[in-house]
């Protein structure tokens, strides 16, 4: 197993922790990013929600990326240096894994002040998260999520901005609702207020040529993808469209994620949770033949 190819496709700057773990255990590691995460400078419903920061109960975070950007938001808008605390004492930092949670104390947040899925839960995602928020919160509670744009949401948004100066919302139901949406329609049922702002955007990564064809090289060869994201998936399909990865070999950090990998055709899928003694475990199981 050791000399089979592992490929992570987590943004640059989250890859590191994996990358470092899966080296440190002897496997032949590469990243290759299939998310390109931009920053996106606060508008003026973004602006005003910065203003107001204290009049929320919690801020939920659904990524390292969604902390990391909405720091430097408010570090800019407020002209304040890194050096400066950022957290609000009173508020509650809403997290659903290991990477956040690592983000938001990097940020100066008080470990006593995140709320997270136990160490213990079999996943680490907006449902686990629920069960641990859920008795805390009241009616007159105002919860802020920190989320990103996908291309296609970005352009919609600029559409929505040219035509209207409502705050920035996606508190739409989804049927059915996944995700940190499903964790918003829960709050939704016990009437409890919710606003989001979006304060970065995932982008496809353009993929040289030389690029394209190490990847076809990783598939033919069966190495096995590590997929963090079901957008990941997409755009890698995006990337490759003529590629048949039906005889691939894919871990998977969630059962949403897997469903994705086997919807466009992935062969061999392995869910895991997103750590990395659980990643290595799952990629030990898959036998390659």
């Amino acid at each position: 197993m050791q000399n089979t190819k592992i490929v992570l496709t987590r943004p640059e700057k989250e890859s590191k922790h994996w990358l470092d773990g899966l080296k440190g255990a002897g496997f032949d590691v590469v990243n290759w990013p299939l998310i390109e995460i931009e920053h996106l400078n606060p508008n003026q419903a973004c602006e005003e929600i910065l203003s107001n920061l204290d009049t929320f109960s919690a801020i939920a975070f659904v990524s390292s990326s969604a902390v990391d950007h909405f720091v430097s938001s408010v570090l800019n808008f407020k002209n304040l240096t890194h050096t400066e605390k950022f957290p609000w004492p009173n508020l509650k930092y809403w997290a659903t894994g290991h990477g956040t949670v690592q983000a938001l104390l990097r940020a100066g947040v008080d470990e006593n002040n995140i709320c997270m899925p136990a160490k213990n839960a079999a996943q680490f995602d907006s449902i686990e998260l629920w069960r641990v928020v859920k008795d805390s919160l009241t009616e007159s509670d105002l919860v802020l999520f920190v989320r990103g744009l996908n291309e296609e949401d970005h352009q919609a948004l600029n559409k929505e901005q040219n035509s209207s100066s409502q705050p920035i919302s996606h508190n739409q139901n989804l049927e059915p609702p996944t995700g940190s949406n499903w964790l918003i329609w829960q709050l939704k049922q016990q009437n409890i207020q919710v606003q989001s702002i979006e304060v970065y955007r995932r982008k496809i990564p353009n993929w040289s040529d030389v690029q394209k064809l190490d990847a076809i090289e990783a598939l033919k060869n069966k190495a096995i993808w590590i997929f963090s994201s079901s957008l990941a998936i997409e755009n890698l399909a995006i990337l490759l469209p003529l590629e048949d990865c039906s005889r691939g070999f894919a871990v998977a950090t969630h059962e949403r994620i897997a469903l994705k990998a086997k919807e466009v055709g992935w062969g061999v899928v392995c869910v895991s949770r997103p750590t990395i003694v659980d990643i290595i475990k799952s990629l030990e199981l898959i036998h390659i033949n």
